[in-house]
């Protein structure tokens, strides 16, 4: 019998919230503190003091292969990321354990957890001021807002393939593929044959299965690096919370076929294609009906037990009033509204919930290799630097910042400025990918110690045809409203206050109330003399 964390027990039983990891993660310091006394007095070797820790806390291994693992391990913050990570593990475990048919998506418990973490990074991110060179000062915003800027941005690039796809010549494939019925926690119809895999190991299973069809498709010269196919995947869950996924991808009508079966051969759960990875002897005449459904019929869609394939002509008509990028804005909008409507029972915060805990991503580019990185690096490119390079070197900044470059004649002399682009969100980006194909782009890193005393890099500008941009300086600003800047400045001085003064007055007049202490800071050093005097004469001492 595999014997259980008793960090991973205690989480079981009392639960993931925050009070509970709190006194986990303090439990887990204790112990870890007296294994590193073990090991720095000598008592015991590195590799014995490893054996110790993951006997106890096995989740903690992933630490262990970082460059300096015994400073990380005496960080609380550190420590709680894992205890954070391990509940929301614990938390799925206990929901599909005790799922109930009212559940859809996620439990209620689920939900109200994630409810709880989105309200205290919405605070943290509100809180968060950025001050740049010249002493403006960036907001962040809370997570609605960060929300949309990640929509726009998920629009911008669906119309730009879009876009890109009309101009080759290019159809889209929209399909769906789930896991096998053994994962299914609790199945809407047929027997219940639950295996009992984590979700969070289906969610895996199902990543590499798909990913797995994109590398067979690689052999066979159809590749993601040169755009011969491109698009998205969105996962999320079915009703029991096994999850499945959407696939909307741009490929060559020659090269359906092709994306067809290699799918087919890794989701083929009832061995109707293949056997122990050979063909059956009907393959080839299965798969012509499939394609004749697909590409021939009205309805231009074809289903297997566990895929569902449809065709979307990128050049609307009477016949098909839907675009492509319209069938993802559907899945879209559903992780979108779960931050703006915030509703506990509905089904987008059901899924939003459910990502949160999995650690699944929700949205997903396939092909134009490095693009989104690329396009957001570029933003954090400084103005000013774009001032004092060529237009050629400036263009990609520009256009991925939404500037353009004018010039102004100022006191005789023309005078380079910089104004906001009027071309549409995805046309720049269309521009932005050939600029990114054709220029020689590399990223200028810079190495340093972190808090760990370890070695690690960091992307500080980026180099465009041997021309080096450096990324715009920014660093946190405590600059607040004048009004909660004043409340917390007091707030903060009364503290200190209360910790310095608190003790020795409970030691000497134990009927002091903190009710008195708090009056007599606000008040002048007479006034508090004169408090404690009368304090102390009911006690017959001396005032402090």
């Amino acid at each position: 019998m595999t014997k259980i964390s008793p960090f991973k027990l205690s989480l079981f039983v009392k639960g993931g919230r925050k009070v509970h990891i709190e006194k986990v993660t303090t439990d887990l310091w204790l112990f870890l503190n007296e294994q590193i006394r073990s090991l720095e007095s000598g008592a015991v070797s590195f590799s014995q003091f490893k054996s110790n820790v993951l006997v106890r806390a096995s989740f903690l291994e992933p630490i262990f292969s970082k460059q300096n693992p015994v400073d990380r391990l005496k960080s609380d913050k550190t420590l709680r990321r894992a205890v954070s990570k391990l509940s929301k593990n614990v938390e799925l475990s206990r929901m599909v354990k005790h799922w109930k048919k009212t559940d859809r998506k996620s439990s209620l418990e689920v939900r109200r957890l994630t409810k709880a973490i989105n309200e205290s990074a919405d605070n943290f991110l509100k809180n968060q001021n950025f001050k740049s060179k010249d002493g403006r000062i960036f907001k962040l915003g809370g997570l609605a807002e960060r929300q949309k800027i990640k929509m726009g941005e998920r629009i911008a690039i669906t119309k730009a393939m879009e876009h890109d796809a009309k101009q080759k010549g290019m159809d889209c494939l929209f399909f769906t593929v789930t896991c096998p019925p053994e994962m299914h926690p609790s199945p809407k119809y047929g027997k219940n044959s639950y295996n009992g895999t984590h979700l969070q190991e289906s969610t895996k299973f199902l990543n590499k299965k798909i990913s797995s069809s994109f590398k067979e498709l690689s052999k066979k010269g159809i590749s993601r690096e040169n755009s011969d196919v491109f698009g998205f995947r969105v996962i999320e869950p079915h009703d029991d919370a096994c999850p499945h996924i959407h696939c909307l991808l741009f490929i060559k009508k020659a090269h359906i076929r092709t994306l067809v079966e290699e799918v087919l051969k890794a989701f083929d759960y009832k061995n109707q294609f293949t056997y122990k990875r050979r063909l059956r002897n009907d393959y080839k005449n299965k798969v012509d009906m499939l394609m004749m459904s697909l590409l021939l019929s009205k309805i231009n869609e074809c289903k297997t037990p566990s895929i569902h394939f449809k065709l979307i002509k990128t050049v609307n008509d009477a016949l098909t009033p839907a675009s492509p990028s319209s069938y993802l804005f559907k899945y879209m909008f559903e992780d979108y509204d779960a931050f703006l409507e915030d509703d506990l029972y509905g089904d987008s915060f059901g899924v939003a919930s459910w990502r949160k805990f999995v650690g699944a991503r929700s949205y997903a580019v396939v092909g134009w290799k490095g693009f989104v990185t690329a396009w957001r690096d570029f933003r954090k490119i400084s103005e000013k630097t774009l001032l004092t390079v060529d237009k050629k070197t400036s263009k990609p900044a520009l256009l991925a910042k939404g500037l353009e470059l004018y010039e102004k004649k100022h006191c005789g002399v023309l005078v380079a400025k910089l104004k906001q682009s009027h071309s549409p969100p995805h046309l720049r980006m269309l521009e932005f990918k050939k600029l990114l194909d054709s220029y020689s782009i590399e990223w200028v890193s810079d190495e340093h110690l972190n808090k760990f005393n370890e070695k690690t890099k960091k992307k500080i500008g980026v180099a465009v045809n041997n021309e080096i941009l450096l990324f715009g300086l920014y660093e946190k600003s405590t600059a607040r409203n004048a009004v909660l800047s004043s409340l917390q400045t007091i707030k903060d001085a009364f503290r200190r206050f209360t910790l310095m003064v608190t003790p020795t007055l409970k030691t000497n007049y134990p009927r002091i109330s903190r009710t008195h202490i708090t009056i007599a800071y606000f008040l002048s050093s007479v006034e508090q003399y004169e408090i404690f005097r009368l304090i102390s004469l009911t006690r017959n001492r001396d005032p402090p």
